[in-house]
This record gives C-alpha cells, sequence and structure tokens, in this order.
C-alpha cells in the first residue's frame, strides 16, 4: 500500500475556505479529524495555503498547483527510474525504454495525479500539462447512417404493425357479399313460375 500525502486530504476542505481559518474550523465537516491532525504537520500547510499568525489557513490556488506539480515531478522520475513504457496512457515494465521525451511521462504522471483530485482541480492541472480528455466514439454502420438521413428508423416501434391487413379483411367483406349477391339470384330464379305461399290461404272469389 502506498503512503498518501494528508495534504490530499485537507484541500477539498481548504477550498471551501474564502478567509483565514483555524485548522480545527477548516477540517469541522470531516470525520476523524483528530488522527488527521496527527497525520499532518502544520507548517506544511504553508505549501497549499496562505498563512496568518501560524494557526490561521486560507485556500491559496498558484500554491496548490506548484505543489501539484512537485508531485508530478516526483511521479515522473520514478516512471523513468523503473522503465516504465508510456503510451496513450497505458504503462507496462520494458527493459529496453524506448524513446520517449519527458513531456510525455510528465503528461501520464499528471493523469494518474488527477485521479486523486476533485474534478475542478484536476481539469486545471491538465491545462498546465496540455492533457486533453479523450471522449469515445461510437462507430455508425452505413446502413444506420442512411435510415437516419431519410428519416427511417433502425427498428419498428413495439406494437406497431409490419404490414396492412386491411386490405385482407376488404377483400374477405367483399367475397362474403359477393356470395350472398349469388344465391339471392339463384333463389330468384328458382321462384319463377311459382306462386305464393300466402296465395294458398286467401278466399278464392
Amino acid at each position: 500500500m502506498s503512503n498518501v500525502d494528508p495534504l490530499f486530504l485537507v484541500l477539498p476542505y481548504l477550498k471551501k475556505t474564502d478567509k483565514f481559518m483555524a485548522l480545527d474550523d477548516i477540517l469541522i465537516d470531516l470525520p476523524d479529524t483528530n488522527i488527521l491532525h496527527k497525520c499532518i504537520q502544520t507548517h506544511r500547510l504553508r505549501l497549499v495555503a496562505d498563512v496568518k499568525q501560524d494557526e490561521y489557513y486560507k485556500w491559496n490556488e498558484e500554491l496548490v498547483i506548484s505543489w501539484l506539480k512537485s508531485k508530478v515531478n516526483n511521479i515522473t522520475k520514478g516512471l523513468q527510474e523503473n522503465k516504465m513504457q508510456v503510451t496513450a496512457r497505458i504503462a507496462s515494465y520494458s527493459d529496453q525504454l524506448p524513446d520517449v521525451d519527458k513531456e510525455e511521462y510528465e503528461r501520464y504522471a499528471c493523469g494518474i495525479l488527477c485521479d486523486y483530485l476533485q474534478e475542478e482541480l484536476a481539469t486545471k492541472l491538465k491545462d498546465v500539462y496540455g492533457v486533453v480528455d479523450v471522449k469515445p466514439t461510437t462507430k455508425k454502420h452505413a446502413a444506420d447512417d442512411k435510415l437516419e438521413k431519410e428519416g427511417g428508423s433502425k427498428h419498428p416501434r413495439l406494437g406497431e404493425p409490419t404490414e396492412d391487413y386491411s386490405n385482407h379483411f376488404k377483400n374477405k367483406k367483399d367475397n362474403k357479399g359477393s356470395a350472398q349477391s349469388t344465391t339471392s339470384k339463384k333463389l330468384q330464379q328458382a321462384a319463377k313460375g311459382t306462386k305464393s305461399i300466402s296465395s294458398f290461404f286467401t278466399k278464392k272469389k
């Protein structure tokens, strides 16, 4: 397990100060304040804060960035001494160290350090070393692009029919009506020349 500089734990709380405050007041929202007090050497707070009367502290961003740059330098030195190959933030051990300039090591070291910082502070440190976050992009197929240009959708909406069944029911209804019409015509032809049943029950004159 690597040792962590306790100043890293103080930075988020120190950043909230807009005036000189005692360390106890700065860390009032931090649990186990007494433990952190034992770890911090108060004279080291001068590395990241303005100090008044040796007991009141206030956030100084210029000092903080300078202190973080010293950390980047230490990490860079360790990467070089241990022959770590760094390319696109992928590191591996190599007996034969390739030709990598110091700036590449510094950018990699900056990325490592920023994992321990708040986003706002990490962004400012990355700006110092020219580190740019690359957002992943999704590759689209040509067929998908064609559908989008034509205003279509790759998949039909759920519950929406993909075929027109109205013609099926229309044709079925027409066939039924045609069959009824044919039957009626046959009955009319059969009734020709015959008397109505009611005529047998009428009185003869």
